[in-house]
């Protein structure tokens, strides 16, 4: 996980490809708001498609903007980002994660 400027927030990893033929591979980023934010499990909130040798692995990174982790806030009428545990979570699909990280907002 790593913080920038700008209000982005990334994390990056490496993904092996176990194909039998070089190609391209389609890597998915959730994030999971605090139980509190009432907000669905696992939001897509990005991807990111890669070609990749056979038996290869490649570098993939995630930015994720401030608005990426806000919610309409119904009462205060704007967006807002709720404090507690986020997870942020990355894979094939949604059922198939490889990697996820937990973070205190």
């Amino acid at each position: 996980m790593y913080y920038t400027e700008g209000d982005f927030i990334g994390y990056r990893y490496f993904d092996k490809y176990n194909g039998t033929v070089d190609g391209n591979k389609v890597d998915q980023s959730y994030v999971q708001h605090p139980s509190a934010a009432d907000e669905p499990f696992g939001q897509l909130r990005g991807f990111q498609r890669t070609m990749i040798a056979t038996e290869d692995s490649a570098r993939v990174t995630f930015s994720l903007r401030r608005r990426d982790l806000s919610i309409w806030d119904v009462q205060a009428q704007e967006w807002a980002i709720m404090k507690g545990y986020y997870v942020f979570s990355a894979g094939a699909s949604s059922r198939d994660l490889r990697v996820s990280k937990t973070v205190i907002i």
